[in-house]
């Protein structure tokens, strides 16, 4: 073993690979937690909705939740691949097939299709506890003063429930960034780096290169993103919903 001091983190600056990776990590990152988020509370509002069957909708909605990644990227790839469901489907219709996951762009589509996909459900049932906390006497003295569902909407449900969507876009954020299980399936990174995102580089780096304390720089990296993550929504009180308790 040999110290080399802060050697790590200055290789860490000038690494063209991880800077590339931090560039993929927004487009991840931002379209997983919009994915998630806003279907999530968009399946929550319908399900909060008094109509026959929804507990097994629910149950239904759950089961992406419970898969494994393995069976997910497997699902996603058979979905994608050049000759897969979506390409046969595009043929049926007289299109061309597209290279979904051998081009840059549309790889990193997929990929954060398929986290989307995999988490929405929980972030469902999140923002479904934060409108079961809504009185619907509230909503029915509301619409007696003449208020449109529109004003319901955004003067009751939105106050009540933002917390509930604030912790859900934290934890949607935290948990991506340090989430790379379907890109290891799916596209393991490529092409040429178009989906590696920093913490499955530092996989990468600590358990195929063997180069653990380069990782370990990686990791304090992210560490630090998450950090800034909760610091800048606790500047924002939770988007002006509160305080964390």
């Amino acid at each position: 073993m040999k110290f080399v001091g802060l050697n790590n983190y200055i290789q860490l600056l000038s690494d063209s690979t991880f800077i590339y990776s931090l560039k993929n990590s927004i487009y991840f990152v931002g379209g997983s937690v919009a994915g998630q988020c806003g279907f999530g509370f968009l399946l929550a509002l319908l399900l909060k909705r008094k109509v026959r069957g929804t507990n097994f909708y629910r149950t239904i909605f759950m089961i992406p939740w419970l898969l494994s990644d393995v069976i997910i990227g497997v699902m996603f790839i058979l979905l994608f691949t050049s000759y897969g469901t979506i390409n046969s489907i595009l043929l049926q219709f007289g299109f061309t097939p597209i290279n979904w996951l051998t081009t840059a762009e549309l790889a990193m589509l997929v990929v954060t299709l398929a986290n989307i996909w995999k988490s929405t459900s929980f972030y469902m049932f999140l923002n479904s506890a934060g409108l079961a906390t809504i009185q619907e006497e509230l909503y029915e003295s509301a619409q007696v003063d003449g208020a449109s569902l529109f004003q319901r909407f955004r003067f009751i449900t939105v106050p009540i429930v933002k917390p509930f969507v604030a912790l859900s876009i934290l934890y949607s954020t935290i948990t991506t960034y340090n989430y790379f299980g379907t890109i290891y399936v799916i596209t393991y990174g490529g092409p040429l780096n178009a989906t590696t995102v920093p913490a499955f580089y530092m996989y990468r780096v600590a358990l195929e290169w063997g180069e653990i304390g380069y990782a370990s720089a990686i990791g304090m990296f992210i560490l630090v993103i998450n950090l800034i993550f909760l610091s800048i929504l606790m500047k924002l009180k939770l988007l002006g919903g509160g305080s964390i308790e």
